[in-house]
């Protein structure tokens, strides 16, 4: 991955952080730190 790439899916995880967690959650049963934990 260059580094355009990887800037451009550093703005998209910053951007979108709190869907991707809300998203963790529902994935890992309600879990909030086994979510935190799919997230990273």
């Amino acid at each position: 991955m260059d580094a355009e790439a990887q800037e451009n899916f550093r703005e998209f995880v910053a951007n979108r952080s709190s869907a991707l967690l809300r998203t963790a959650v529902l994935l890992s049963g309600g879990d909030r730190h086994a979510a935190e934990d799919l997230l990273q």
